[in-house]
């Protein structure tokens, strides 16, 4: 192993990747590990923030569910049968907009007669008023009687009742045929349909054919204890909390913790207060005008309560919480020693501290690093069907040719493990289902190589196998489908670059055809360019039926003494080493 030239630092941390086999190299140059043992250590890797003084509203969280602020359930006024819908389900509806029709013939037909009546009544009072007319002179000069006048006035006040009965006939026919093609009471977004075309409504139904709800801004309503808003209404008095447009604002924590970028505002208190729970009743406003937020969601309302002057707020994992809290702070010469501090309140995922920092200070938050002597770590990533256990059992073997090789399984499956004990055990191997960090820590002097066998999911194990790399091996299928893995693990290994920047990541082809041709390297070849932060290896891993006799028997390739089995898995450690 002295000819690898490895570093002597293995550096862990946590970083979200996705990942299946960590191969590492450790243990060799023993000599050259004692002669380093008098060296100065490395200074330890750590993740700092630089604290400084803030005033620091703090409040309290308070369950609700939000709630449109408008909601409208549309119902048929008049009878008929469902002709046609006429809005898109989930779409956004105007005020007036045309939702349903139905059959409304019957109702045409009324309206039709109704104005034929308004014609015949209009035609009896211009007869009225013409006989009138010609009755007034006649009565004057005694030419008929009065008798016939007078019947003549009633004629005319007939003809006039007769008008406006005709005239209110004609707009309850209208009224009707303009029910018959139902409207949306109000905007906003329209649910499904509870009905269909063909189904019959009669008047007055019950039945709610759709609801629609104003979601631009949501409400959301809160109980608290009526003596907090007592105190939260002095301090408003008080001048401590600061009103955004004559409003107190609140914050919107969604379900899976993350807030909603969009600050609410407080609209009201209820003036009474809940006999039974002696709680109170608020109401915040939420702005929803990308339309994210969903009425019914749960939520949480971070209310502000009061004003902590000169506080310093720090995350949650830099602080240990005990009979005495204590935060890590690094000093001056690069030291790092525990200070003693005072927690005022919690605030989401930070802690909100009022004593045992000044302004300056640099604070622990994420310990990065342990340090162990001996040479770097090498690590295979793939995904599931990648053929990532048989390759692990078989540079297992490989490995243990060269030197002691220890293979840790920490795939819940334990297929690795399980194929291992079926072998009598000739492979040292554990099955680690946590903390692989300090597993690989206490194991890191003992042998030359450890061969870890990761799922193909995230996991805490799977960021700390990578961040404990120098040498990343993606297997993978040349097929698209499968390379398409290597965006997302792109991705990943970048982020775990940022605190690993001596990570090496190749690709190597696995489980290819024995009619693997040219053109299919080619067009590999020419995807995993496009992804600069990986080598493809020259090596190419055959899909051999070999591969699986062995990993049934409990052995390897090289131990079925297929020659060309045997040799590909040694020419791809050749590349690797």
């Amino acid at each position: 192993m002295a000819n690898i030239g490895l570093p002597k630092s293995l550096k862990l941390a946590t970083l979200a990747v996705a990942a299946s086999l960590a191969l590492a190299a450790c243990g060799g140059e023993k000599n050259g590990a004692a002669q380093q043992q008098g060296a100065e250590a490395p200074a330890p890797v750590v993740g700092v923030i630089t604290v400084h003084p803030s005033q620091v509203t703090v409040g309290t969280d308070l369950p609700g569910r939000l709630e449109s602020r408008r909601t409208a359930n549309v119902r048929a006024q008049v009878g008929g049968i469902i002709q046609k819908r006429l809005f898109e389900e989930g779409s956004y509806v105007r005020a007036g907009q045309p939702l349903y029709q139905l059959d409304n013939a019957t109702y045409v037909a009324n309206l039709e007669s109704a104005r034929a009546q308004l014609a015949s009544a209009e035609a009896g009072l211009a007869k009225a008023n013409a006989d009138l007319a010609r009755y007034k002179p006649l009565v004057d000069a005694d030419a008929i009687s009065k008798q016939e006048y007078d019947a003549a006035v009633q004629a005319k006040r007939a003809g006039e009742a007769a008008v406006k009965s005709a005239q209110a006939a004609i707009q309850s026919s209208q009224i009707n045929v303009n029910y018959a093609r139902i409207t949306a009471p109000i905007s906003g977004f329209i649910g499904q349909s509870n009905v269909s075309e063909g189904t019959l409504m009669s008047a007055n139904d019950s039945t709610v054919l759709a609801v629609i709800q104003q979601t631009n801004p949501l409400y959301v309503n809160v109980t608290q204890s009526a003596n907090d808003v007592m105190k939260l209404r002095q301090r408003i008095a008080a001048g401590e909390l600061q009103s955004v447009n004559g409003a107190i604002e609140v914050s919107i924590f969604l379900e899976g913790g993350s807030e909603y970028p969009q600050k609410g505002r407080l609209l009201f208190a209820d003036p009474t207060v809940d006999q039974s729970t002696g709680q109170v009743t608020l109401r915040a406003e939420v702005p929803n005008a990308d339309n994210i937020l969903l009425p019914g969601l749960y939520v949480r309302v971070g209310l502000p309560q009061g004003r902590i002057d000169n506080a310093f707020v720090v995350p949650q994992q830099a602080v240990t919480r005990g009979q005495k809290d204590t935060v890590t702070v690094v000093n001056a010469d690069g030291t790092m020693a525990p200070r003693e501090v005072t927690i005022a309140q919690q605030q989401g995922a930070d802690w909100i501290i009022t004593g045992g920092l000044k302004e300056g200070d640099k604070v622990v938050v994420d310990d990065l690093s342990f340090q162990m002597q001996g040479p770097g770590v090498y690590a295979l990533l793939g995904t599931n069907g990648a053929g990532k256990t048989t390759l692990a059992t078989n540079l297992a073997i490989a490995l243990s040719k060269k030197g002691s090789t220890l293979l840790v399984d920490t795939d819940d499956q334990l297929s690795a493990y399980n194929w291992n004990e079926y072998r009598e055990n000739k492979l040292n191997s554990l099955a680690v289902l946590n903390n692989l960090s300090d597993t690989i820590q206490q194991h890191f002097d003992e042998y030359d190589f450890i061969l870890i066998d990761m799922a193909g999911r995230d996991s805490e194990l799977l960021r700390e196998a990578l961040l404990i790399s120098d040498v990343l091996i993606v297997p993978t299928q040349p097929s698209i489908l499968d390379l398409e893995i290597l965006p997302y693990v792109s991705d990943k290994v970048s982020q775990a670059k940022e605190i690993n920047p001596d990570l090496k990541s190749y690709v190597v082809i696995n489980r290819a055809s024995s009619n693997y041709r040219n053109v299919e390297a080619i067009e590999a070849k020419k995807y995993i360019d496009g992804y600069p932060i990986f080598k493809l290896l020259d090596t190419v891993i055959h899909d051999r039926k070999v591969f699986r006799d062995a990993m049934l028997d409990g052995k390897s390739v090289i131990e079925m003494n297929d020659s060309k089995a045997s040799d590909e898995i040694n020419n791809l450690l050749s590349e690797i080493l």
